[in-house]
């Protein structure tokens, strides 16, 4: 057993590392953990914030870093009709630059379907951003296009039930988009430097809007892929399906995670149907097999675990899921034993773990610090606004009559780099700093 928690704690991950000033796409590496330094502790909607920015248009995607400069993605119009990629400088929360493009594919902006839910890849060469409208554009740090590509004209992508929402994921030389729904449903790998498709794989048509996990296991620069039924894992340099695990059940919106040679599934209980697994034995912990067949052995389930929309985060031999009513359930890595369950706030971003610290966002703006351990210990509660007293961040009722009608301000993500947490709402951007030490 301890050389299974000694593994695990040791993240094998072949994607683009965060670093102390790097947050380079969703999830960071896709573990939401950080080693950022003097991260704040305690911050209000008047303390510690450094900056707070609206943002052209309305989006639902992280934002992503790389060293001094903050990328995010919107889109605006009824129909969705502009796709739009933001620069900010970290220090000060000034625009940089903007591009505004034509959307290749027009959606009907609703509260029922995304809003540049994807969120981008960045990293020593610019910043890669896929739209649910099906474009995808490489830019550079300055603003400069690099390479465009209509993935809805090269590939039959079409308007799908709720939009799209996957996430792009990245190595040091390639993209990789996965798209799901009804028909055909893809997953795509592109040349980071020139846009040129590396390889396609066709996977059976699905709705959901989990996101691929670069990671390597198994020996091998791999593709981690829950969705619908099924946990599969890809060779990233071929686009080879390697290992499957079936009869998952509500797997369609958290995304996998991985330690060492350990993967993680979360699930929604919300999206399961029959199959051999209800939702909460599909919240699970899975390892390649060691039989050597392709497939995958589960070390537990977990019965009584719900991720809902934030995926698993595993850290120091722990797991945490939490759901969209704020339950936080911790378990061991190793055997799945409940540490603790404790109830904090409705939270839909995955918690960011810095080393003694987790924190805990919550969809309305309030944010509980616990510290990482085997028991509940709560070190700070925070808020950046108050809905009750209207204070919430103004303009988050979205642009005309058919257009996203949020009925509270919702906080979708966060990223993590030195000194700084930033938080994203559909319309703004919030930098949380410990003011003191500047």
């Amino acid at each position: 057993m301890s050389i299974l928690i000694s593994a695990a704690l040791c993240l094998a991950t072949a994607a683009i590392p965060v670093t102390e000033d790097t947050w380079p796409g969703f999830r960071g590496d896709g573990t939401n953990l950080t080693p950022a330094h003097d991260l704040p502790l305690e911050w209000s909607p008047v303390d510690n914030i450094a900056w707070s920015v609206s943002v052209r248009g309305y989006g639902q995607s992280s934002p992503v870093i790389w060293n001094d400069r903050v990328f995010v993605s919107s889109v605006e119009g009824e129909e969705k009709e502009t796709s739009i990629v933001t620069s900010i400088n970290l220090s000060d929360g000034k625009t940089l630059w903007q591009h505004a493009f034509p959307s290749a594919q027009r959606i009907e902006n609703t509260s029922f379907v995304s809003k540049a839910a994807p969120t981008p890849a960045t990293d020593a060469r610019g910043v890669y951003v896929f739209f649910e409208s099906g474009d995808l554009i490489a830019l550079s740090h300055g603003g400069e296009v690099l390479w465009q590509k209509n993935l809805s004209q090269a590939y039959g992508i079409e308007h799908a039930r709720h939009g799209l929402g996957s996430s792009v994921a990245q190595t040091e030389d390639t993209l990789f988009v996965l798209v799901e729904q009804a028909d055909p449903s893809l997953l795509i790998a592109f040349d980071k430097a020139t846009g040129a498709e590396r390889w396609k794989t066709g996977r059976d048509g699905r709705t959901s809007w989990t996101s691929p996990v670069v990671a390597e296991l198994g020996g091998r620069e791999t593709l981690l892929i829950s969705s619908a039924t099924s946990l599969i894992r890809y060779d990233a340099k071929t686009g080879e399906a390697l290992n499957t695990l079936d009869g998952l059940n509500g797997i369609s919106i958290p995304s996998p995670t991985v330690a060492g040679d350990i993967v993680v599934v979360g699930a929604n209980s919300t999206r399961a149907k029959d199959g051999v697994r209800t939702a909460e034995q599909s919240n699970c912990a899975v390892r390649l097999s060691a039989s050597g067949e392709p497939g995958f052995d589960v070390i537990w389930e977990g019965d009584g675990a719900q991720a809902d929309y934030a995926s698993p985060l595993i850290h120091r031999g722990n797991v945490y899921f939490v759901t969209a009513r704020g339950d936080v359930q911790c378990r061991d890595l190793a055997t799945g034993a409940v540490r603790y369950v404790e109830r904090v706030h409705p939270c839909w971003a995955t918690p960011v773990a810095a080393g003694d610290r987790i924190y805990l966002f919550g969809k309305e703006g309030a944010c509980t610090v616990i510290e990482a351990g085997n028991e509940f210990k709560l070190l700070a509660e925070n808020r950046l606004w108050n809905e009750i007293a209207g204070e919430a961040p103004a303009g988050e009722d979205g642009e005309g009559e058919k257009a996203y009608k949020a009925p509270k301000t919702v906080l979708y993500a966060v990223a993590a780099v030195d000194h700084t947490l930033l938080a994203r709402t559909g319309k703004k951007l919030i930098a949380i700093r410990n003011l003191t030490l500047e």
